[in-house]
């Protein structure tokens, strides 16, 4: 039923057209900020405990609901699931921003541009245009991962409750004034852990959607697969599938280079339409067996 949720929410993502208008989630963030000044004075709330109480207190509480839903019918359950799945994609539309800065950077009009990188980058987008565009290239499959891979992974693993840790997890670092930095320590190795097995599936999906064999070279030896800092494997591995199209590339010495950050884009969705592929196989043969 996982699988077919996900099916479903993709499906009213992309014909419905992309629900961040309804999508309000600074008070998952509130929320925590708020428990994390509860526990002021204890010695404990930076550290794993701390995290543990402060991150999973909304998990918890979808775990009852879920359960509550649940033994009311498999249908409730079902439609919790997917409620809460199609709430926590995203936000933002990740196709629009890019296509925006592509439009807004080939008309030259490098203010636009760069407001539409910035919900792709983050605040910390460089503003020269040429830097910006090189920064894009890698930023587009961490922005992918951060909005559906990984919230698809983790709906797959755990349900609605996997979902919602690791978008309060994601929520907390994006808005984490009030909160100290052995908190955010704590927590963004509990970003990396939740990271850790979809920075690697999405190594494989851009294997399959570019070029195989020079993807596969960002991780030569079997300690890069497994030690490899999440974030710098997903840019290694995408830089690879793309290897023969951006080297096929003839940029102008001081432009942008759109055409590269096109090519991101291309690559990003066949990556995702791969793990859609293979969700829509894992339900077939979930159906059949």
């Amino acid at each position: 039923m996982k699988l077919i949720a996900i099916l479903l929410a993709l499906a009213v993502e992309h014909f419905a057209g992309s629900l961040s208008q309804w999508r309000r989630l600074e008070w998952m963030a509130a929320s925590g900020r708020y428990l994390f000044q509860r526990l002021e004075g204890l010695d404990w709330r930076s550290g794993p405990l701390g995290v543990l109480l402060v991150v999973g207190a909304l998990p918890l509480a979808t775990f009852v609901l879920a359960a509550l839903f649940s033994s009311l019918g498999w249908l409730l359950g079902f439609l919790f699931g997917l409620a809460v799945l199609m709430y926590c994609l995203g936000p933002g539309d990740l196709a629009r921003e890019l296509e925006g800065y592509i439009e807004a950077a080939e008309r030259g009009d490098n203010e636009a541009a760069f407001e539409y990188a910035v919900q792709v980058v983050g605040e910390d987008a460089p503003r020269d245009p040429v830097a910006l565009a090189e920064k894009m290239k890698g930023a587009i499959f961490l922005s992918l991962n951060q909005r559906f891979l990984a919230v698809l992974f983790w709906f797959l693993v755990l349900g609605p409750v996997g979902v919602v840790l690791y978008r309060m997890t994601t929520l907390l670092q994006e808005h984490g004034h009030e909160l100290d930095e052995g908190f955010l320590a704590t927590l963004s190795q509990l970003r990396t852990i939740l990271d850790w097995p979809c920075a690697r599936l999405n190594m494989f999906a851009f294997a399959l959607a570019g070029s195989f064999v020079d993807t596969m070279t960002c991780c030569s030896k079997l300690d890069d697969f497994l030690r490899k800092d999440n974030d710098t494997l997903m840019i290694d591995a995408s830089h690879g599938a793309m290897k023969y199209e951006l080297e096929a590339e003839d940029v102008p010495e001081g432009s942008p280079d759109l055409r590269g950050v096109a090519i991101a884009l291309a690559l990003a969705r066949r990556s995702f339409l791969t793990w859609i592929g293979v969700i829509a196989f894992l339900t077939i043969a979930g159906w059949v067996v």
